[in-house]
């Protein structure tokens, strides 16, 4: 439900599902530094982005995944994000499948850095990234049915809220490249940018963009 008391109509809540974050990549979007080039496991995180992406198949329609790696018949069900983060924990803890994991032998600090701060996301971010809701429900941030929308941020953990900021810029950026044109324009408010904007030139809150207006359901 939205997390709001101020306003009853027009109000909606949102969130990723396991499916859509496995898919999608966002796993990246967890690591507010993993782009800095001094944190040692940003390797690992894009490596285990993309078998994330490569072996979660959908469960139902509620957005869990099944985690199903090459020549296994089954695998592991996850329906929270608590679920998918002790499966990874499980599988980098393993010497047997850690390294179809990592992609190239890892030092094991390294791979415990990176366990530590996804276990310390996950009260942060299971209630916006999971697969235990009814599928069909409305849930995305989109920017093409109002001409002015809040997202809202307030009652969201730090770190919940640079996930949301991060991956929805970086939606908005995706859709107007496939888009191929710069009006409308899109103007994005977002307050308090130090905060949320890595230091890193390249995350999407430290990049210019035009897109088209902008609407996406208030949730908090």
């Amino acid at each position: 439900m939205p997390d709001v008391s101020a306003r009853t109509r027009d109000v909606s809540a949102y969130y990723w599902t396991l499916a859509e974050f496995c898919a999608d990549e966002l796993l990246r979007f967890v690591f507010s530094d993993a782009d800095d080039e001094r944190a040692q496991y940003s390797l690992l995180v894009g490596q285990v982005a993309a078998r994330l992406q490569a072996w979660a198949e959908p469960v139902g329609e509620g957005g869990a995944v099944r985690i199903r790696r090459p020549g296994e018949e089954s695998g592991p069900i996850c329906r929270t994000f608590g679920d998918l983060v002790d499966v990874v924990g499980a599988q980098l803890a393993d010497e047997g499948t850690r390294a179809t994991w990592t992609g190239a032998p890892t030092p094991l600090g390294t791979v415990n850095a990176f366990l530590r701060r996804l276990r310390g996301a996950v009260r942060a971010l299971s209630p916006i990234v999971r697969g235990d809701l009814p599928g069909g429900r409305p849930h995305a941030i989109g920017t093409s049915d109002a001409q002015v929308s809040i997202v809202d941020l307030h009652n969201l953990p730090e770190r919940a809220q640079r996930f949301v900021v991060g991956v929805t810029l970086r939606g908005e950026f995706a859709r107007k490249e496939s888009a191929g044109t710069a009006k409308p324009l899109l103007f994005v408010v977002l307050d308090e940018l130090n905060k949320y904007a890595p230091a890193r030139a390249s995350r999407p809150s430290r990049r210019s963009c035009s897109t088209s207006p902008s609407a996406a359901g208030p949730w908090a």
